[in-house]
C-alpha cells in the first residue's frame, strides 16, 4: 500500500513539472516584495516616503542591487524618478531604503522594485501604489528683498508668497493668488507696476512678481497684500501682507 502512495506520488511531481512553462520557472534569488510608509500622502511636495526594498534573504551578491522607480515624485538622494541602492542585513535581513519626494501634483500612482540583473528585467517586478490626497492652502506668507523701495520707477523691489498647508507643508499645484498695492490705510491703491508676474503655484508651492512703486509721493509707507483665490477666481479669507516704505 505505501509503495503503491509513494508512486502515485511520484507521478503527481512528474505531471506537475510537465506541465509548466518555461516562463514559470521563478528564480527565488530574483522575489523581491516592497514596502512604503506612508503610502497615503498629501500632494504637498514635501512629504518624505520611505521605501523598502526586501529581496530574498539567501540572494547572492550579485542580486542585491535594487531598482526603484517612481511614476510621480522624486527620489530624494539624487532627485531623480530612478534609483538603484544595495540591499544590507539590519536585523539579520537583507533590505535597501530610499526615500522619495511626494508629488504636488493629484492622482495615484505606482512605484516598483525589482533585483538588478540584466537579463531578468521586467520578470519579477514587486508594486507599491502611493495613493495622493489634496494638500488645500491655509495660510500665504508674503516676503519681500527689501523694505524700501525709491519711487517714480527709479527702483524695483522681489515679492514672493509661500503658500502653505494646514501642516506647515507645501500645496498642490494651481493655487492662484492676487497681488494688491495699497496706501497706509489699506484700502487706496497705489496703483504701481508689476512685472514677471507668476500668480499660479507650481511644485515649490510660491508665486512671486517684481515690483515699482510708480508715480507716488516718497516718504509714506504702503502695503502689498497677497490673497488666495478661490476656483472661480474669487478672494478668500486666506491674506497677508507687507509693509514697505517709499523713498
Amino acid at each position: 500500500m505505501n509503495k503503491i502512495k509513494y508512486i502515485f506520488s511520484a507521478l503527481i511531481v512528474i505531471i506537475t513539472l510537465l506541465s509548466c512553462e518555461e516562463d514559470e520557472i521563478v528564480d527565488i534569488n530574483e522575489i523581491i516584495t516592497i514596502e512604503a510608509s506612508p503610502n497615503n500622502v498629501l500632494a504637498d511636495g514635501s512629504t518624505k516616503i520611505e521605501l523598502i526594498g526586501y529581496p530574498n534573504n539567501d540572494a547572492s551578491s550579485g542580486k542585491r542591487n535594487i531598482v526603484f522607480t517612481t511614476k510621480k515624485g522624486v527620489f530624494i538622494e539624487n532627485g531623480m524618478k530612478t534609483i538603484t541602492k544595495e540591499a544590507t542585513r539590519l536585523n539579520g535581513r537583507l533590505q535597501s531604503r530610499v526615500e522619495l519626494l511626494a508629488p504636488s501634483t493629484l492622482g495615484d500612482f505606482e512605484i516598483t522594485g525589482e533585483v538588478d540583473v540584466q537579463d531578468l528585467k521586467g520578470f519579477y517586478v514587486a508594486k507599491k501604489e502611493i495613493i495622493v490626497n489634496p494638500s488645500n492652502v491655509a495660510k500665504i506668507v508674503m516676503k519681500v528683498d527689501s523694505f524700501s523701495v525709491p519711487n517714480n520707477f527709479r527702483g524695483e523691489i522681489n515679492i514672493m508668497a509661500s503658500l502653505l498647508n494646514e501642516k506647515n507643508g507645501g500645496v498642490t499645484e494651481g493655487v492662484q493668488v492676487l497681488f494688491e498695492d495699497l496706501k497706509n490705510d489699506l484700502t487706496t491703491p497705489v496703483n504701481g507696476a508689476y512685472r514677471n508676474l507668476m500668480l499660479t503655484s507650481g511644485s515649490n508651492s510660491t508665486v512671486s512678481a517684481t515690483y515699482s512703486p510708480g508715480l507716488i509721493t516718497a516718504g509714506q509707507f504702503i502695503y502689498i497684500k497677497g490673497t488666495v483665490l478661490d476656483s472661480n477666481g474669487a478672494k478668500t479669507t486666506i491674506k497677508d501682507s507687507v509693509k514697505i516704505y517709499v523713498n
